[in-house]
């Protein structure tokens, strides 16, 4: 892990296991395969980076955490700790759901894990762009960040 710079960056390595029994049942009634896989692998994320945090995830909060994180691991990672702070503000010893969503919602963390950044970069380019196409360097201007925060942090999403 440490020789890959890509791999070294995420703070918890696993393994993707094999489906669930639910998870293939999912797939069968139509689900997208890749959605349903991704999400309880990165429940499983969170709930390990959570054990390494010594902080107690109940299943519906890891289930909100990682419904969040758009599938990536370490978006997981930041957001679990940003909810762990919040949980430790409010008094909360086990992160629910509940938790997990007053958490996120107030870090303006939507459904979808759109932040604000995010929905200002989909408005530009629906509203006054009209669905596009339109260049990173408009868009970087219209947004006022630099070019490399729109390719770098946002567009990968």
């Amino acid at each position: 892990v440490e020789d890959n710079p890509i791999l070294a960056r995420v703070e918890v390595v696993d393994r993707i296991p094999a489906a669930e029994p639910a998870e293939v049942e999912a797939v069968c009634a139509g689900a997208a395969p890749q959605l349903v896989v991704a999400q309880a692998t990165i429940e499983r994320v969170v709930a390990r980076a959570a054990r390494l945090l010594d902080l107690h995830v109940a299943p519906d909060g890891a289930h909100e955490i990682a419904r969040r994180s758009r599938g990536t691991p370490r978006i997981a990672g930041r957001l679990l700790r940003r909810v762990r702070d919040f949980a430790t503000v409010l008094g909360e010893e086990v992160v629910h759901a509940r938790v997990a969503d007053q958490s996120l919602t107030r870090l303006e963390v939507d459904a979808l894990g759109l932040d604000a950044m995010d929905r200002r970069y989909l408005t530009m380019i629906a509203d006054i762009y009209k669905g596009g196409p339109v260049g990173v360097e408009t868009l970087a201007a219209g947004l006022s960040e630099p070019r490399d925060t729109i390719e770098e942090v946002i567009e990968p999403y």
